[in-house]
């Protein structure tokens, strides 16, 4: 299989997804994301601070 990320306007998006969930359900896979992302990094980086503030305590 191959992978295409496209960018798409709010208002083509169910247009596209109807279209994209009428091919073979065995020959596409559909992940959708979101420009939502920042909250997955900032959960990164909160347990990365935590886990370093608690190295810190162990080391003090």
């Amino acid at each position: 299989m191959k992978t295409l990320t496209i960018q798409v306007e709010e208002s083509l998006y169910d247009a596209l997804l109807e279209i994209l969930e009428n091919l073979p359900k065995h020959k596409i896979k559909i992940q959708e994301t979101t420009n939502g992302n920042n909250l997955d990094f900032e959960q990164a980086m909160d347990y990365g601070l935590d886990k370093i503030q608690e190295l810190y305590k162990r080391l003090s």
